[in-house]
């Protein structure tokens, strides 16, 4: 009779959503606007003022609300953070 050698299961893991959470909320609030105006105006431009993603649907005489995502996304607050600490630092430099 043969014996086969037979690997041993290797289960795929699964990354750590907490983790990883962690430290995109740890990067984005070490960011800082000290010398970089083009960096502040960029990031002042790409993170909308307001949450864009709340709408409104009418079919056939239902109205469908779907709520903001924002409420839902964990990075939400220091996007929002990070936009005002970018206008805050623009409005400074042009005063100067």
């Amino acid at each position: 009779m043969r014996s086969f050698h037979v690997l041993p299961y290797t289960r795929y893991r699964q990354p750590n959503n907490e983790l990883l959470l962690q430290t995109l909320l740890m990067q984005i609030s070490e960011i800082r606007f000290s010398i970089k105006v083009e960096l502040a105006k960029l990031v002042s431009y790409v993170i909308p003022a307001s949450c864009p993603f709340a709408r409104n649907f009418s079919v056939c005489g239902y109205s469908i609300d779907i709520p903001p995502l924002c409420k839902f996304n964990p990075l939400y607050p220091q996007l929002m953070s990070l936009r005002f600490q970018a206008i805050t630092f623009i409005s400074q430099i042009s005063k100067k």
